[in-house]
């Protein structure tokens, strides 16, 4: 999944999830039955339900793919052992985001547990290089950690800000 795709999939997730909590609200109203709109709401609600969660479950069954640093601007060679181990790397950020988003959306510990598991992994292996185009696909990271951290351990919180911290300096540079 692209980040694209993935900005639309969170903005549409988040869009229902909104829409479903909201239906009818304020209606005085009493419906005995969903009408037309709402069958149909809710059946777009469920497939989307749906698929992320297998997104999610196929994410969890994926080792993290670290690296101490990311290298793949200007390598031209897509044979390149850095450039694949970087490539796999990227989807790690994309696999905790939607990680991030099922456990927002389901609230099961099983993705909660991966999103925390494979943050705190990044930050104690991976050593920012602020290189624009090395870390520009490291934003699922970023609403990942913005999802889960109400609820992590204050000592889990703090590393990972501290590797964004130095992510940030590193960029400065």
């Amino acid at each position: 999944m692209s980040v694209r795709q993935f900005k639309c999939a969170a903005i549409l997730m988040a869009f229902i999830l909104v829409s479903y909590a909201t239906c009818h609200a304020g209606s005085r109203e009493t419906l005995l039955w969903p009408t037309t709109e709402v069958a149909h709401s809710l059946a777009g609600q469920r497939i989307l339900s749906e698929n992320l969660r297998k997104r999610a479950d196929k994410a969890l069954q994926l080792k993290p793919s670290l690296v101490k640093s990311l290298h793949s601007a200007g390598v031209v060679d897509k044979n390149d052992p850095d450039l694949k181990a970087s490539r796999r790397a990227f989807r790690d950020a994309d696999n905790v985001a939607i990680a991030a988003l099922a456990f927002a959306a389901f609230g099961e510990l099983r993705y909660f547990n991966y999103v925390r598991n494979t943050l705190l992994s990044w930050s104690e292996i991976n050593i920012p290089t602020g290189h624009p185009i090395d870390e520009t696909r490291l934003e699922g990271f970023l609403w990942a950690f913005d999802l889960v951290s109400a609820n992590l351990r204050a000592d889990d919180a703090q590393s990972i800000r501290t590797y964004f911290r130095a992510m940030r300096t590193a960029k400065r540079r």
